[in-house]
């Protein structure tokens, strides 16, 4: 597989020169670390649609792959190992959750998270893995834990979650995840990691037992007493449960903060 393209839009009410120039910077440096080329894009000046400072930017990237080796999960099999690989902080998901954690810290925020000055550990970029996903899938231990980061951590316990509820939020250290045969988990790791990821073995693959379920959810039952595990296989139809969902969710404890109403 190879990403051949990406092309990107810039709407603003005035455009500024050194922003734009930044934002067309990183945008490149991404593709450079995809493999990918930037061919074009489109600025947009839109007076009054926006307040001085603000901006829209949107994109997207072509893929080609050969039919044949396209990744599905036909061959996925109990006992295949499931690979995770280290994340390089929130990445793009669960930010409404920290700017409300950043808002109760107030001034009792840490300096430092992992090392890292605070500001700069909430904001890392998203890692990309693409170039290293390729390499261990050419080159075709024991099970692990991974480490909850000070990142993490500290999000934990300001916003007063369980882990439940920050597995639904946040990837919680894991990034990406590969699922590979058995007898190439230790090959596909080495080269993971000589291409200078962290990976860890975080399970296997096991059989589905006689009427099991999907778990989507773990919501909170008025009164603040935590109820039990939502299937959908008792839901008719994806509108009933969702509404379900979110009318339970509004009901959440006032000392938790609000998180998504479904897992995915």
């Amino acid at each position: 597989m190879c990403l051949t393209l990406d092309v990107s839009n810039l709407a603003c009410g005035k455009l500024d020169v050194d922003t734009a120039a930044a934002l067309v910077g990183g945008i490149a440096k991404g593709c450079e670390l995809s493999g990918c080329a930037l061919i074009g894009g489109e600025t947009a000046e839109m007076p009054g649609m926006y307040p001085a400072g603000e901006y829209d930017l949107a994109g997207f990237a072509v893929g080609v792959v050969e039919k044949f080796k396209i990744l599905t999960d036909a061959d996925v099999k109990p006992g295949d190992v499931v690979l995770g690989r280290a994340s390089s902080g929130v990445h793009s998901n669960g930010f409404s959750l920290v700017r409300k954690c950043i808002d109760r810290a107030g001034d009792a925020a840490p300096t430092t998270l992992d090392g890292k000055p605070f500001r700069q550990a909430l904001m890392e970029p998203t890692r990309l893995y693409v170039k290293n996903v390729l390499a261990a899938l050419a080159a075709h231990q024991t099970k692990d834990s991974w480490p909850q980061t000070e990142l993490f951590a500290w999000l934990q316990g300001t916003a007063g979650i369980d882990d439940i509820e920050m597995n639904r939020t946040f990837n919680n250290g894991i990034g990406m995840v590969v699922v590979i045969d058995a007898a190439n988990a230790a090959a596909c790791s080495s080269a993971l990691r000589a291409a200078g990821e962290t990976v860890y073995e975080i399970g296997v693959i096991a059989p589905m037992g006689d009427g099991a379920a999907v778990v989507v959810a773990e919501v909170f039952q008025p009164g603040g007493i935590e109820g039990g595990q939502l299937h959908h296989t008792g839901f008719s139809s994806n509108c009933i449960l969702h509404t379900s969902l979110s009318r339970l969710h509004s009901n959440r404890p006032p000392d938790r903060l609000p998180t998504a109403p479904i897992s995915r």
